[in-house]
């Protein structure tokens, strides 16, 4: 027999499926296999230079990133002096590019109260930033985010400061070409709130609004820590071990994580992305029971009944600093994340013309 690369007993997965089958884990493996299996094949091998358009973005992304973890620093709940700061700066990025954003404030459910340092603060008031891209009246909406808050006492330099400066690169540059497709609509949100609660995600504010009001939601995709990549071997861990013998030990690759019944957009912003990208990049579509699986956005559009998925570097499984005083700019991989932000500008224009 043969064995083509690609082929599922060719592949990783299929080998490690075959063991189970013969072992009597038969039903396990065909669900692993369900779960794992992506459309597309992931790049692999050296990645050439960058042009010097890629240089520039990559000098920009670094600014960007600089500037939320140095300039402003932890921006948690406890901090809306800082919040406010990070807010004001990425509205006035926008208004630079051309781009109209909307400042949307919100309050938590309920008034709380919270003690830090012996001082009583009051947590009143948050606010997202969305922008509308556009798009055909009819068509449903796709969601982009990033947030930009941290935790108390982070810079958070990759959490989530590299999801925030490629979406501010991604609205510039549709700002600079606009979307064509008539398949969806596309607005960008900067969300408040993500580490501070789920009472208090700004997330959850914008998809009740959402709900409330009867949009059409194609779906919504969290951009979730984009800057930390390793080749070192065993660098990458899992929250399931039953995981590991399907992706790559090394921390390289870029991840789409999704639901059960985000199956279908996790798979298509994959296989776009894929495309698009010379980036390696793997999928998985996980029972709602798995750990961590909905730890960013993109479930509080789960909440709502609409599919949804975070796209990161897998956090904790791989950056050993993460919500840590050393989540610094310094340790961001910015040539990477210049050629992530490039593939998933290409996968946004390509699901805007074909569709989810």
């Amino acid at each position: 027999m043969t064995i083509r690369k690609g082929t599922w007993f060719g592949s990783r997965s299929g080998l490690f499926a075959l063991t189970l089958l013969f072992g009597g884990g038969a039903f396990l493996a065909v669900r692993l296999r369900a779960l794992t299996v992506m459309p597309g094949v992931s790049y692999s091998g050296p990645f050439g230079a960058l042009n010097a358009d890629e240089e520039q973005l990559a000098k920009r992304l670094e600014s960007s990133v600089l500037y939320l973890a140095e300039d402003v620093g932890p921006r948690s709940f406890l901090d809306s002096a800082a919040r406010s700061k990070a807010l004001a700066w990425i509205e006035h990025q926008l208004l630079i590019g051309g781009l109209d954003s909307t400042r949307e404030v919100y309050s938590p459910p309920r008034t709380e109260r919270v003690q830090s340092e012996g001082e009583t603060l009051v947590l009143e008031e948050f606010a997202n930033l969305i922008v509308n891209l556009g798009g055909p009246a009819e068509a449903p909406l796709l969601l982009v985010s990033a947030h930009y808050d941290t935790v108390p006492g982070s810079p958070g330099a990759d959490d989530d400061a590299s999801g925030i400066a490629a979406l501010l690169e991604l609205a510039n540059r549709f700002a600079q070409q606009p979307l064509s497709g008539n398949q969806l609509r596309v607005n960008l949100c900067f969300f408040d709130g993500e580490e501070a609660g789920v009472e208090r995600m700004g997330s959850g504010f914008y998809a009740r609004s959402l709900s409330e009001s009867g949009e059409e939601i194609a779906g919504a995709i969290s951009l979730e820590m984009l800057g930390t990549y390793t080749e070192e071997p065993a660098s990458q861990t899992f929250p399931s071990q039953l995981l590991a013998p399907f992706y790559p030990s090394e921390g390289n690759f870029l991840a789409f994580v999704g639901n059960e019944s985000s199956g279908p957009i996790v798979r298509s912003t994959l296989s776009a992305f894929r495309a698009a990208a010379q980036f390696p990049s793997e999928g998985l579509v996980a029972p709602d029971s798995m750990p961590d699986v909905g730890r960013s956005d993109h479930a509080s559009f789960w909440a709502e009944g609409w599919p949804g998925l975070m796209i990161t570097d897998t956090a904790n499984f791989r950056n050993q600093h993460y919500h840590l005083k050393t989540d610094t700019a310094d340790r961001v991989d910015y040539a990477r994340l210049a050629r992530i932000t490039r593939g998933l500008e290409g996968m946004i224009r390509k699901l805007a013309i074909e569709g989810l």
